[in-house]
């Protein structure tokens, strides 16, 4: 028994033994393990030293000044035309784009050689109103209509020349005439669009075929200057004048732009064309539009004298003046009005007009009254006209608008249109 009991004794220390060793390392295995330490990195070896190129400094630069404000444009006093427009559509009666035998620039070829090749207008019948008889340069418009026509096989007999006298009830009764006449073709030169819209309406009832000379006749086409083209050009005489013989804008007292309202706005482009120009060159001082400049819109009718009278005793103490006129009376009737008050001066007036005709513009320039004509040369006038009626009797359309090409008259450059004249004007 005693061994036994011994035997159970070790038996149980030997099993306490193998439990605890057996804790032990369960304990071991599961302790974590110690922190790493973060070894300090080594230090980088320095890079090479490398030179570097010099860069230069930038150079101050002095700034510019800012460029000041162009002084604003003063404000209009009203609307301005400042784009022309053609003085009719391309849509009016016997109108149209047509070059082949018989159209106009195959009559107008021949007009410019001075002969045509056959009596061409010997079958028909032409009618032609003079704008105003008292008017030189209407007289010598209308008597080119006449010659050009006889050129072309025409003969008294088959044209009819009556005078509107720049009169409205004139200019009716002269178209109910031509109504009753028969005319293959009524060439118009009149002075008013009104009047000339209604003879339009009466001539369209009557099947009669109308071209404008010089003024609108509504719904059909249209041979004159080109007013606009005019005006630039008489305010380009203008500014040259102002600057050459006055020194300057500064110097002018007064620039009068004269303008017959009656003749519509497409003639007022004369006035406009100047204007266009001279404030482009001048600035707002040659503006009518501009309040306070020196410039003024003068407006005229049938009296061209007694409305200078009134202008220049308006301003008494005015001496240099610049009249820019859209056709020669107006601008004889300034100098008659001047001269009669006694403030006509050529070496401080300037005065310009559109013209140039035998009996008034070109003795005014030879006579150092008028410094300068836009030039028409109306005695070629009838080297359109005709070849425009021929084209239209002939069946064939024609262009909405013919422009007649000018020259510059001066002292200097009129014996070159006009060798060996030497009429002067007449008082």
């Amino acid at each position: 028994m005693k061994k036994i009991f011994l035997w159970s004794i070790v038996v149980m220390i030997t099993i306490s033994l193998t439990a605890t060793l057996s804790l032990a390392g369960c304990a071991a295995a599961e302790e974590p393990a110690a922190p790493a330490v973060d070894e300090p990195a080594p230090e980088p070896e320095p890079a090479p030293e490398v030179d570097e190129p010099a860069v230069d400094e930038p150079e101050e630069v002095a700034e510019e000044p800012a460029p000041e404000p162009e002084d604003e444009y003063p404000p209009l006093t009203g609307p301005a035309i400042t784009e022309p427009e053609d003085a009719v559509t391309d849509d009016v009666i016997g109108a149209g784009d047509y070059t082949g035998d018989k159209s106009y620039e195959y009559f107008r070829e021949q007009a410019v050689r001075g002969e045509f090749d056959e009596n061409y207008a010997q079958d028909f019948k032409l009618a032609v109103t003079n704008f105003d008889a008292a008017i030189p340069n209407a007289n010598e418009i209308v008597e080119s209509v006449v010659e050009f026509w006889k050129l072309a096989g025409g003969r008294d007999d088959t044209i009819l020349v009556l005078d509107n006298a720049n009169d409205t009830s004139t200019m009716l009764a002269n178209a109910d005439q031509i109504f009753a006449w028969g005319a293959d073709v009524y060439v118009q030169y009149a002075s008013s669009v009104d009047t000339n819209a209604t003879i339009a309406r009466n001539a369209m009832e009557e099947d009669m075929f109308m071209l404008a000379l010089a003024t609108v006749v509504p719904g059909f086409p249209f041979f004159g200057v080109d007013n606009w083209g005019n005006g630039l050009s008489s305010g380009i005489i203008a500014t040259t004048l102002i600057n050459e013989k006055l020194g300057g804008i500064e110097n002018v007292d007064r620039i009068y732009y004269a303008l017959n309202p009656a003749l519509g706005e497409h003639v007022s482009y004369r006035s406009w064309g100047a204007r266009a120009h001279m404030i482009e060159e001048l600035g707002p001082d040659a503006d009518w539009l501009v309040e306070g400049s020196k410039a003024e819109l003068v407006e005229f009718g049938a009296d061209m004298q007694g409305v200078w009278m009134d202008v220049l005793n308006k301003y008494p103490a005015d001496e240099n003046i610049v009249v820019l006129t859209p056709y020669e009376p107006p601008a004889m009737g300034f100098y008659a009005a001047a001269s009669a008050l006694g403030r006509w001066d050529p070496d401080k007036c300037i005065l310009i007009s559109l013209g140039g005709s035998t009996g008034l513009g070109r003795p005014a320039i030879r006579s150092g009254i008028l410094d300068a004509c836009v030039g028409w040369q109306m005695e070629l006038y009838g080297g359109y006209v005709v070849p425009l009626a021929l084209a239209n009797m002939y069946g064939n359309p024609i262009p909405a608008n013919t422009y007649l090409e000018d020259v510059f008259l001066t002292m200097d450059t009129i014996d070159d249109y006009y060798p060996g004249e030497t009429t002067l004007f007449e008082e």
